[in-house]
């Protein structure tokens, strides 16, 4: 037999186990049930994305709730607060204005709050620099 075509010598569960095991390369352990992490950094983009989507969310809920129900049945609070009897008279009135301002309260609102929450977790992070962060107690 060709030494190619030897077969492998694999070795038992009890020799691997038995084996010392190099300092170099320690071997990850699983999550201790009720062990402590501390969040010492929350990333600025992250924080974004969640909170642009999350508001988005929350705005388009309640801005329909508020906003957009009202403006297309005819009671709406702009127009009320205007004087005007039609209901968003002053952006041109009817169901159009209506949409259009309940997309823009979604987009900018949530583009707001995104950026809003941003700066929080940048003023997180450097508060975390000096006292150490939050830590959490997470079960696998």
């Amino acid at each position: 037999m060709s030494p190619a075509l030897a077969p492998l010598a694999v070795p038992s569960a009890a020799a691997v186990s038995a084996a010392p095991r190099s300092a170099a390369a320690p071997i990850p352990s699983p999550i201790a049930r009720g062990s402590l992490t501390t969040i010492r950094h929350i990333a600025a983009g992250s924080v974004f994305k969640v909170a642009f989507v999350v508001s988005c969310l929350l705005f388009g809920f309640f801005g329909c709730l508020f906003v957009l129900l009202p403006g297309l049945f005819g009671s709406s609070l702009l127009g009320s607060l205007a004087g005007d009897r039609d209901g968003l008279g002053i952006l041109g009135g009817g169901m159009i204005a209506t949409v259009v301002l309940y997309v823009l309260l979604v987009v900018v609102g949530a583009f707001v709050q995104g950026i809003v929450t941003v700066i929080a977790a940048l003023i997180y992070n450097v508060a975390a620099g000096w006292v150490g962060g939050v830590s959490v107690e997470l079960e696998p």
